[in-house]
């Protein structure tokens, strides 16, 4: 039976004797969605924090690993920011991105891009190595315009 480490804060591991690799399993944080700016506006989705769960790693026993567990994004006042990378040793899950803020009842705000990882790669979405792009807003003048979610 496997032994299982969880991290639900950045702290270390020690590498225990006989140990030679171990199988990682990283969420980035999620992106926070953005807040609107007045009464009628409507404001965009945060990313969803990547996800990889990797080929093992090689580790050395008796060495001690830095674990980093991203944090969510936090909503403020208009954009949200972005989610933090979950990391151990070359492997990487991407914060998601913060979701726009609205500002006019007319005009919907496209959702954040979704964290990516170490081991994907997508053409359409910013910045590289995120995941996804979010949706579209939709502009719906002289109506309210709704917000896309996030990637």
């Amino acid at each position: 039976m496997p032994n299982i480490a969880v991290f639900n804060g950045t702290g270390t591991w020690l590498c225990p004797p006989g140990v030679g690799s171990v199988e990682v399993f990283l969420v980035g944080g999620g992106g926070a969605g953005g807040t609107s700016t007045n009464t009628y506006s409507v404001a965009a989705g945060g990313g969803a924090g990547g996800v990889i769960a990797s080929n093992p790693v090689v580790t050395v026993p008796g060495t001690t690993y830095t674990i980093t567990v991203g944090a969510g994004g936090s909503a403020t006042s208009g954009i949200g920011s972005n989610g933090s990378s979950s990391s151990f040793q070359s492997v990487i899950a991407y914060g998601g991105g913060g979701g726009a803020g609205g500002a006019a009842a007319t005009t919907g705000s496209d959702g954040a891009s979704g964290g990516g990882s170490t081991a994907t790669t997508f053409s359409n979405a910013s910045p590289s190595g995120q995941g996804y792009g979010g949706g579209s807003g939709a502009n719906n003048a002289p109506n309210y315009g709704s917000s896309g979610g996030g990637g």
